[in-house]
């Protein structure tokens, strides 16, 4: 469903795991997925809808041509993975259900797995974010996107920047408005 997935595929065909427990985990975790069908779709109609494409930022980053696009798309990522760890929540803690004929005992090991590989580490992750997150809030200025800006009450140069722009938006209406009812 997204840029990152459809990479992850492609590394998977291209270089197949060889270890049979990994292999049987990786299963687990595509059973899992494939018979909850409630929290498959959660995922899909949550998180996974609007993730961004957290490899090409990394990769910006990387070359050190990075912007204030990608620090908000890395915010935007910072901000999902809470979505996944609530509903990876819902999967550990739900009830088991036999819905495709498997076993209780599988059902357990999945959740387990699931739990281990993902749930947790992602909880983790969750956290460290936060003072990332309260930064980018803090400094890109949330009132004018899509249009990306430093809050201008950062430096007082900026503010009067931002102040003038802001005159410059009210005349540019009031010509538009007189241009408009001069031609009704």
């Amino acid at each position: 469903k997204t840029k990152m997935g459809q990479r992850l595929l492609d590394r998977w065909l291209r270089q197949p795991l060889q270890d049979v427990a990994a292999i049987n985990e990786r299963l687990d975790v595509v059973e899992c997925l494939k018979n909850n069908t409630v929290i498959r779709n959660k995922l899909l109609d949550g998180p996974l809808k609007g993730v961004p494409d957290v490899e090409a930022v990394i990769m910006k980053m990387g070359r050190k041509n990075a912007g204030l696009g990608e620090i908000l798309r890395l915010y935007l990522f910072a901000k999902s993975i809470g979505d996944f760890v609530f509903v990876l929540r819902d999967l550990c803690e739900s009830p088991l259900t036999d819905e495709n004929g498997g076993n209780e005992d599988d059902a357990i090991r999945q959740k387990a797995l699931m739990q281990t590989k993902f749930f947790a580490p992602l909880e983790k992750i969750v956290n460290k974010f936060d003072l990332f997150m309260q930064l980018v809030q803090h400094v890109i200025d949330f009132d004018h996107l899509p249009d990306l800006m430093v809050n201008a009450k950062h430096n007082s140069v900026l503010s009067e920047l931002s102040d003038d722009r802001k005159d410059l938006e009210r005349q540019a209406k009031a010509v538009h408005t007189s241009a408009q009812s001069g031609w009704a």
